[in-house]
């Protein structure tokens, strides 16, 4: 699809190793903002092209040359064709040394939507703009064309697309919508209609200035989740400027519930969706884990589900960990056994509703103590404990105390590996020593654990070592 959905929202920070003094900055792009129209004319400065010298990053003040700052950097261009704001036949724009800013390549072509600074009177490029490389702005590069030479700008663009995902394992994608009404409408009266092309985008010329109520009237079956944003938008539309509305629908579907605790009380807490194949063997989702929380109700939701068979479970991979739910791992209806699990077969378009899950008494939690010495005995302030869970690929982190002394909480009926870790920088480089693990358990009386640290190098989690050994 050429014309893909660009609803995307981007958190940019400071380049990674450059200077503290550099600042973050945050973007959101709609799908007006990506198109030709909507940014050529929300840009200061657009022209194509070609980058005749990238500047180099500055030093930073007492870094020793160590450390250096992407702000104020200078990419020179050689135009190749003026549009809007240029005078001469070299621009200069600046970075402000974040990662919002565009990191041009020299001798490739561009074409470039910049924003002129009112504070310095510079131009800067964002990542979060509409500039692209010149070989994917055949359309930028037409509507610049088209309005230098006074053609009509489009009152109102828009795009509607339907939210697929063919399997668990696949990831979801949009696919245009062909021959959608659109209505748009000013003070509830009809203003114009159009419909959608084969790409599912629509255009509409000669609209007033004002606000307007823009709909798609899409399928029914389509309608029943809102992926981004109401059935109608309201859209102002400005003279000689180009207005946008986009709008998703899905066939997707949704499985929904309730959690109750052992007393049948509602219960806020974690839930995970998971995937099966047709030999009902969990299989691993494309977007990741699939996980949501109840509400005060114990309601959950989810949402954009692909047709399939499901399970819905808490605690899926066993053992929790701090941030999960303090249970065994159980599945719907409350079992946890999960042959006798109930399986949800999920068909496009369907809203599940799944029987109440009854969770179980929840663990409790014990301690472990214990102390890191030296080999000669001696306590080690501030030791790095890592815990590894028995039964999964996890480990968690604590600290000593200065005293060397650690109390870990556990949960009951769990066995743990512990071990004890000290770094030290020696001539700017980070070397480490560490323990042999100790297998704990809460609740098992007996003398508090010694981590003594006998052995060179970084600590590996024993899952960690096993794995470098299959790659081998």
């Amino acid at each position: 699809m050429s014309r893909g959905l660009k609803l995307a929202a981007a958190a940019c920070v400071v380049w990674l190793g450059l200077a503290a003094e550099a600042r973050a900055c945050g973007c959101v792009m709609s799908y007006g903002m990506y198109q030709p129209c909507g940014a050529y004319w929300s840009a200061d400065v657009v022209f194509k092209g070609t980058v005749a010298e990238v500047g180099p990053l500055t030093p930073v003040p007492g870094s020793d040359g160590k450390v250096f700052t992407g702000a104020g950097q200078v990419t020179r261009f050689r135009v190749d064709e003026a549009f809007r704001g240029v005078a001469g036949d070299v621009v200069e724009t600046s970075s402000e040394g974040t990662s919002c800013d565009y990191h041009f390549k020299p001798g490739e072509q561009y074409f470039v939507y910049g924003s002129r600074s009112a504070r310095d009177g510079k131009i800067y490029v964002s990542s979060c703009s509409a500039t692209k490389t010149q070989e994917r702005a055949t359309a930028d590069l037409a509507f610049a064309r088209g309005a230098v030479r006074g053609e009509p700008t489009p009152s109102l663009i828009g795009l509607v697309t339907r939210e697929v995902r063919e399997a668990a394992s696949s990831y979801r994608s949009q696919r245009p919508l062909d021959g959608i009404e659109i209505t748009i409408e000013s003070g509830g009266k009809s203003a114009a209609r159009a419909r959608t092309d084969a790409e599912g985008a629509f255009r509409v010329f000669g609209l007033s200035p004002g606000v307007y109520a823009v709909r798609a009237r899409t399928p029914r079956e389509l309608r029943h989740l809102k992926v981004y944003g109401p059935e109608t938008a309201q859209v102002r539309v400005l003279e000689g400027r180009c207005s946008a509305a986009a709008f998703v629908v899905t066939s997707l579907s949704t499985v929904s519930g309730r959690v109750v605790d052992a007393t049948g009380a509602p219960t806020k807490t974690k839930v995970n969706l998971v995937p099966l194949d047709e030999s009902g063997a969990e299989v691993r989702p494309a977007e990741g884990t699939t996980e949501v929380y109840t509400d005060e109700g114990g309601r959950y939701l989810f949402e954009w589900v692909a047709p399939g068979r499901y399970r819905v479970a808490v605690n899926p991979h066993s053992q929790p960990g701090r941030s999960d739910p303090p249970y065994r791992r159980v599945y719907l209806p409350g079992v946890f056994d999960p042959a006798r699990s109930a399986v949800i077969n999920v068909s496009d378009g369907g809203q599940h509703e799944a029987e109440d899950f009854r969770l179980p008494a929840p663990l409790t939690t014990g301690t472990v103590e214990g102390v890191v010495v030296t080999p000669d005995g001696k306590p080690v302030p501030h030791a790095l404990l890592t815990l590894e869970f028995t039964e999964r690929e996890w480990i968690e982190t604590e600290r000593a105390d200065e005293h060397g002394r650690f109390r870990l909480k556990l949960l009951e009926g769990y066995k743990y590996l512990v071990a004890a870790e000290v770094r030290s920088e020696v001539g700017g480089k980070w070397t480490g020593r560490h323990s042999e693990p100790a297998e704990v358990m809460a609740g098992e009386a007996g003398e508090p654990v010694r981590l003594v640290i006998t052995r060179p190098g970084f600590y590996a989690p024993l899952y960690v070592q096993r794995k470098r050994k299959e790659q081998k």
